[in-house]
């Protein structure tokens, strides 16, 4: 069953007081833009000075996801954080309750989940999860009923809804768990739409700490190759046959001399990747093992596999780093336009920019900027002085053109000045 992010609302988290994605989010009757609401594109490119605040929004994101697989303490240790760290961190913001909402579309409908998160606890102190049928005319996504309650825990109670009149009995929770309640409940208490819902959440897959370093290793077995992509080789080696020439194909089309990929069962259940290249005026194949390969490569193969993998929403930042002009061309092109799921990416290289169609970069690029400590994000080419240089440049460009420091003032004293009004 298909599904697709419609908005992301993340309050209190990091430096991040209180943002949408897209920005300026979506009505909650119909979601168009010719109505006034914005839904998320399939491909989003997060752009903007260093410390703006865009590593934090994938941070958000993953942090959402987590809250569905439970085992707070995990994510946290794997990124050597502590549960305050996460929490907004300006001392005159007195309510620090981590909030978080997703509005999710699949042909059940449209789901609507918030959660108050409790640093202190781990745990969504309340939560609840709706439902609400739809429906595509063309033109605009029309939602077209109240909200079906599903779920909602309040007050260390939960109440399962079980039909479409909001009957349900609440009933104590008597378990520990951390992130969502969702994380807890067995397949079967949850029935058929709320099991889709916390499965999707759990398909979101963040690769911002990717490192060639850590994709050398060897593992024996891995579900997704990881978040540093530790479980590369073994994830490929997992690969059913079809999908694994598949990914022979589309890693030729970055490097044409590519003639296949191997996976080798070591002792002891470990897993070694090797390459074979094939150079037809000699008539040789070299092969080349895993942690030779030159980090680029790895990279790269880190990225196709995922698209390949039953993940629903990829994140990866600065999704340049290791490669060069012809390869980020063909990478962008691919993500942005044959990908099956949706791809959250950050960027400063106006090269990623200059490889999107204008209507793809209007739609897709958000910029973020920090005011008072603040993140923020617009659509970049919302933004009147930027969006004139698209009628002449390439949406790289014109994001090369532009001071992005005094776009930033700009920005600031134009809010300031509306909220005076």
């Amino acid at each position: 069953m298909n599904g697709k992010i419609l908005e992301i609302e993340i309050r209190n988290f990091k430096s991040l007081e209180h943002l949408t994605l897209p920005p300026g989010g979506m009505s909650r009757s119909v979601a168009s833009e010719s109505e006034g609401g914005f839904l998320l594109p399939k491909f989003s490119c997060l752009i903007g000075l260093n410390g703006a605040g865009k590593s934090s929004i994938l941070h958000g994101v993953d942090f959402l996801s987590q809250l569905f697989r439970g085992d707070i303490d995990a994510w946290l240790n794997r990124r050597g954080w502590k549960a305050g760290d996460i929490k907004f961190n300006l001392p005159e913001k007195k309510d620090k309750t981590v909030f978080l909402r997703v509005v999710l579309s699949a042909d059940f409908g449209v789901f609507e989940w918030a959660g108050y998160f409790s640093a202190n606890s781990k745990q969504c102190k309340s939560e609840s999860l709706s439902l609400r049928s739809a429906r595509d005319d063309g033109v605009a996504f029309v939602m077209d009923m109240g909200d079906i309650p599903l779920l909602e825990v309040r007050k260390k109670m939960m109440t399962q809804y079980c039909d479409e009149n909001g009957r349900g009995t609440p009933e104590r929770i008597r378990f520990q768990y951390q992130g969502s309640i969702l994380s807890q409940l067995e397949d079967h208490e949850l029935g058929e739409r709320m099991l889709f819902f916390r499965d999707f959440m759990r398909s979101i897959s963040s690769l911002d700490l990717l490192s060639p370093h850590q994709m050398r290793l060897n593992y024996k077995r891995a579900e997704n190759i990881g978040l540093g992509g530790e479980g590369l080789f073994a994830f490929i080696h997992a690969l059913p046959n079809e999908t694994k020439e598949r990914f022979v194909s589309i890693m030729r089309r970055f490097y044409p001399s590519l003639d296949r990929v191997s996976v080798l069962s070591k002792a002891y259940g470990w897993k070694q990747l090797v390459i074979g290249e094939a150079f037809p005026d000699t008539g040789g194949v070299l092969k080349t093992e895993g942690h030779h390969i030159n980090d680029g490569m790895l990279r790269l193969m880190g990225i196709v596999a995922q698209t390949l993998g039953e993940k629903r929403f990829l994140m990866f930042d600065e999704i340049e780093n290791g490669f060069s002009p012809e390869l980020i061309k063909e990478l962008v092109q691919y993500l942005a336009r044959e990908a099956e799921q949706q791809v959250l990416v950050t960027t400063h290289s106006p090269l990623v920019l200059n490889y999107l169609l204008d209507e793809e970069a209007r739609e897709s690029l958000f910029f973020v900027y920090k005011d008072e400590g603040r993140s923020k994000c617009v659509r970049f080419f919302d933004i009147h002085e930027v969006d004139e240089r698209l009628q002449f440049m390439g949406p790289g460009e014109a994001y090369a053109d532009t001071d992005l420091q005094r776009l930033v003032e700009s920005l600031k004293s134009e809010e300031r000045g509306e909220g005076e009004e």
